[in-house]
């Protein structure tokens, strides 16, 4: 991207693509970008709807989250693991949600791996939802986390792997399911 790239007067949905900078990408409120094993080495303002699909996709700029913005990642039919990797850490004030969808299957995952601290805010959240019902593991990797906000488990729970120490002042809510701390 030689210049900035809205999604305010263009809808976007990538597949297998590679976005290079200097721009920047924004999705505005009420817009969805769909991504599917993409690496985007700008940064990218999300205020919508972020839904991420495939094995991997890579977000290499920095990433700013507004309230009431969303990040969906998605592992189930048809392309089995949803995966997003962010090369640098982050402050959510949205929801980062890790779900299935349709056909999923016990052995998918939703990964959601930071390089750097991810730092819930007090108007972000951080939910572990099965909404295909069909199970699969819901994990999150980071080096250091912070909740400030709400974290909420169902069904499938979650995996938090860390290499640096984890700090709560916020809110865990588990309806079911398990949340597992691991390292730091």
């Amino acid at each position: 991207l030689a210049g900035d790239l809205s999604t305010a007067n263009t809808a976007l949905s990538l597949s297998g693509v590679t976005l290079n900078g200097p721009g920047k990408l924004t999705n505005t409120a009420g817009s969805t970008l769909h991504v599917i094993r993409d690496t985007l080495n700008v940064d990218v303002e999300n205020n919508g709807q972020i839904v991420v699909e495939g094995e991997r996709s890579y977000l290499n700029g920095n990433l700013m989250t507004g309230h009431g913005s969303a990040i969906e990642i998605r592992e189930g039919s048809p392309y089995n693991n949803g995966i997003l990797v962010v090369a640098q850490g982050f402050t959510n004030h949205g929801l980062i949600e890790l779900t299935s969808e349709g056909d999923a299957a016990p052995y998918n995952r939703a990964i959601l791996d930071i390089s750097g601290e991810l730092v819930n805010a007090f108007d972000g959240t951080i939910r572990s939802a099965d909404a295909s019902g069909l199970g699969g593991a819901r994990n999150l990797f980071v080096t250091s986390f912070e909740n400030r906000g709400l974290i909420e488990l169902s069904e499938s729970g979650l995996y938090l792997g860390q290499t640096g120490q984890s700090t709560n002042s916020g809110t865990i809510r588990v309806a079911s399911g398990v949340l597992s701390i691991h390292g730091g």
